[in-house]
């Protein structure tokens, strides 16, 4: 699939919208994740809920979305939720089944349960490009916090 196709399928990401407003939390787990692997965290398709990816989050929560927003950050929602999305698939690599799991799952489960979000490898390929990063972080930036 062409880097245009999954900047396409980013701006139309399923999301919650209270009050007709779109809400930012799969985007802003997304930009999390591209800065991960900026930072070396992340090195392959396989993401795993983990206390770095909680912490950037959190950090990008803040810059995005504001301290004061009247949402509340939910990292592990957002996470569960990528699986609705066409270029990630989600698997348990502890063994388990997903539809074990309590619904919705917290990050705390999601973490003691190995849950990975599995991007499609092509996409994780375009995504080693750090221009091809800058772009998918605009476009999500545009989409979802109006920046």
């Amino acid at each position: 699939m062409s880097l245009q196709s999954y900047l396409a399928q980013l701006v139309s990401l399923r999301a919650e919208r209270p009050s007709g407003q779109v809400t930012p939390h799969k985007a802003i787990l997304l930009l999390s994740i591209i800065d991960m692997i900026d930072m070396g965290f992340v090195k392959s398709p396989e993401i795993e809920m983990s206390k770095v990816l909680e912490r950037i989050y959190r950090v990008n929560w803040q810059s995005y979305a504001g301290k004061d927003s009247a949402l509340k950050p939910r990292v592990g929602r957002a996470f569960w939720a990528l699986r609705h999305e066409p270029f990630c698939t989600m698997r348990r690599s502890d063994g388990g089944r997903l539809e074990d799991m309590t619904q919705p799952p917290t990050a705390v489960m999601l973490r003691r349960c190995s849950v990975q979000a599995v991007l499609d490898k092509e996409l994780f390929d375009l995504l080693m490009d750090e221009d091809t990063r800058m772009r998918c972080r605009n476009v999500l930036k545009a989409a979802y916090i109006g920046l």
